[in-house]
């Protein structure tokens, strides 16, 4: 895992705002609830949300199947790969547009 990857699963865990580089999590309080949700945005892009210290609820790739977009939702508990170019999560085949929904887990 890179060091970037392990600096933002660290600010999910804590619940704390954390940009680097390319890579970005934003802490927030939806209202009517007790806990935080956070979303990681990559290239200005979201491609996870979630609650904080879990794995995320939903995924995207917002149309950029690539190896750094990979890399960062398998840090973060995703079982994620791609076939023939198509990306795969949890063994189905997905869009490579729109939000995806996962099994959270604690992280």
């Amino acid at each position: 895992m890179r060091k970037i990857e392990q600096e933002m699963l660290n600010a999910i865990r804590e619940g704390k705002h954390w940009t680097k580089d390319n890579t970005m999590v934003e802490i927030n309080t939806r209202v009517g609830e007790d806990r935080k949700n956070y979303m990681v945005v990559l290239h200005g892009n979201p491609i996870a949300t979630g609650y904080v210290g879990e794995t995320p609820s939903q995924v995207a790739f917002c149309g950029w199947v690539t190896h750094t977009t990979l890399s960062r939702l398998r840090a973060l508990g995703v079982n994620v790969y791609t076939k023939n170019w198509e990306p795969y999560v949890d063994g189905k085949k997905v869009s490579e547009h729109g939000w995806i929904n996962v099994e959270p887990k604690s992280i």
